[in-house]
């Protein structure tokens, strides 16, 4: 019983480790996680939806791959109140950590203006 168990969870383990390396695409194409992480990085705000839709994935999983993703250190972001994803830099952060710790307590929106400032320079630099 416990070989069999085990085996059950290094099976687990398994699909775990390789859907980090492979997302299943609508038409059953493989599409590499650089990929994806591409996908995010180029369009900077994602709805969830947006990504689930395009690799044939439900929303629940988009999210947890994100997650995933995200742990590793592939990729910075923070969900808004609309279902979006927000791709940030290193550098985009450590500016958001700067605007904390400089305001004290700040006001959601304070901090929403802020953030769509320091988007706005990095659209603006290209």
């Amino acid at each position: 019983m416990a070989e069999k168990e085990r085996n059950e969870r290094d099976w687990k383990e398994y699909d775990e480790f390789w859907t980090m390396f492979k997302i299943g695409g609508g038409s059953g194409e493989a599409v590499l996680v650089k990929d994806f992480v591409a996908l995010m990085e180029r369009n900077k705000v994602v709805a969830v939806d947006y990504i689930a839709d395009q690799y044939g994935l439900c929303r629940d999983i988009v999210i947890k791959r994100i997650k995933v993703i995200e742990e590793e250190g592939h990729i910075n972001g923070v969900y808004d109140d609309q279902g979006q994803f927000i791709h940030l830099t290193t550098d985009e952060m450590a500016e958001v950590v700067d605007i904390v710790r400089r305001e004290g307590r700040i006001m959601l929106e304070k901090l929403a203006c802020e953030f769509s400032r320091i988007q706005q320079m990095k659209v603006g630099d290209f």
